[in-house]
């Protein structure tokens, strides 16, 4: 399915695939998967914490005590910037 009116997504549109056992790749299910707007972001467990890089706020590193949070804040991130 493309999403040609690039409606943010919501928590059942995120995609969540492993790179390693720390690292996650979070994408937008709606999107192809060659689309660069598939990727939203990463997600990296460092010790106790999961710091998430959200493509779409580049600057803003946020830090989360659990996966599931983490992959949450992409949704909450893209209500938030609309």
């Amino acid at each position: 399915m493309v999403n040609h009116s690039h409606e943010p997504c919501t928590a059942e549109d995120l995609e969540v695939r492993p790179l390693s056992d720390h690292e996650w790749r979070v994408g937008d299910r709606r999107q192809d998967e060659r689309s660069p707007e598939k990727v939203l972001g990463y997600i990296h467990h460092y010790g106790s914490t999961f710091e998430v890089l959200n493509i779409k706020v580049p600057h803003q590193n946020l830090t989360f005590d659990r996966l599931e949070s983490a992959v949450a804040s992409f949704a909450a991130q893209q209500d938030s910037s609309n």
